[in-house]
């Protein structure tokens, strides 16, 4: 018999190609009339076999590359452009366009922040990717950029904000102001890799990072960056995957090579929902190195969680009432014993009386 899968939670393979070097981000783009192009990011680390002379080891070089694809009425995809880069680690679109361009930002191996420009070539139906603007995270350091998420999911703005995490353990808050990339907030956020950074898209103030500490914090750039608002400790291994709903307010999922999906509400940060990929989720993956929650699957993770909660407010309302008759019977019982010694006193005084 014919196995059956639900296309929320197991995606249909349509298409599939050999690209490159090893794939580390894809993203369709979100634009319209653009939504057919699909944009891999690659990156990997080559070693030089020739020994370099006198220093006794292999160069190691991070290569990596951009290749732009456009799905086909035929529900295939083809190569549009490739870009030769150095390794890119994150790739995301903007979700809407910056005056006239339509934007992707790509963290990069050589611990910058590069903005790509999509453009017709010649008004024929072939695009090639445009160096727009870019920025190097630290001058002081060498790090890798390891991810990145853009502010203006839900408020379309001109002036958009981007958010950077990278391998020395900081977050980095830009602003891109017509061409250029100027550097808003800059910290240290974990005390290893700073596997993964992201925004809270229904408040600019928030940002999320996650990081090889096993640590998931929150953090309000209003605020001094010195401590975090919240931290979690709640997954076993490197957080390097955080999601914020764009549908939820207060939905927010987060994943981690300890092969764990958990679901929080970031009102009071209790998780909602807890999932091992390996038996809830995609079977193929293991640690959970970069995701997207389509709407089929958050909507089924969010009745998981509305039937989880529901499940926790039965029990603790259960608790509560449970307490209460139990102080309602604490508090009968010593009435009743307070009432017997009032009884009692009064006895006793009424026997002294008559003697």
């Amino acid at each position: 018999m014919a196995q059956t899968y639900d296309s929320s939670t197991f995606p249909l393979k349509m298409w599939e190609t050999d690209v490159d070097y090893y794939a580390d981000s894809v993203e369709w783009c979100p634009v319209n009339p653009y939504q057919d192009l699909l944009l891999c990011g690659m990156y990997q680390l080559e070693e030089d076999k020739s020994v370099t002379e006198g220093a006794g080891f292999n160069s190691q070089t991070r290569v990596g590359c951009l290749q732009l694809f456009q799905l086909t009425q035929e529900d295939t995809c083809f190569l549009q452009y490739k870009l030769q880069t150095s390794g890119v680690l994150d790739v995301k679109w903007s979700p809407h366009m910056i005056h006239r361009y339509c934007l992707v930002g790509v963290a990069s191996a050589d611990g910058q922040l590069v903005l790509y420009n999509l453009k017709n070539v010649d008004d024929s139906p072939n695009f090639v990717l445009e160096e727009f603007s870019k920025k190097t995270l630290d001058e002081s350091f060498s790090n890798l950029a390891l991810s990145l998420d853009w502010f203006n999911w839900k408020q379309p703005s001109l002036d958009p904000k981007v958010v950077v995490s990278d391998s020395n353990g900081q977050m980095t808050v830009l602003q891109l102001t017509e061409t250029n990339l100027d550097i808003l907030h800059q910290w240290n956020a974990h005390s290893f890799e700073c596997w993964i950074g992201a925004a809270n898209y229904f408040d600019p103030s928030v940002v999320f990072s996650g990081g090889d500490d096993c640590l998931l914090k929150s953090w309000d750039i209003r605020m001094s960056t010195i401590h975090p608002v919240f931290t979690c400790k709640k997954h076993s291994m490197g957080v390097t995957s955080i999601h914020k709903s764009k549908k939820k307010e207060y939905m927010l999922a987060s994943g981690s090579y300890d092969e764990h999906v958990i679901l929080w509400d970031t009102r009071h940060m209790k998780h909602l929902k807890e999932s091992n990929v390996k038996e809830d989720f995609l079977q193929w993956l293991q640690p959970v190195f970069r995701k997207r929650m389509n709407n089929g699957i958050e909507d089924k993770l969010n009745r998981q969680a509305m039937a989880d909660t529901r499940a926790i407010k039965n029990q603790e309302q259960q608790e509560r009432r449970q307490a209460i008759v139990a102080a309602r019977m604490i508090e009968t019982a010593e009435q009743r014993t307070i009432a017997q010694i009032t009884k009692r006193g009064g006895m006793a005084t009424a026997r002294t009386a008559r003697s």
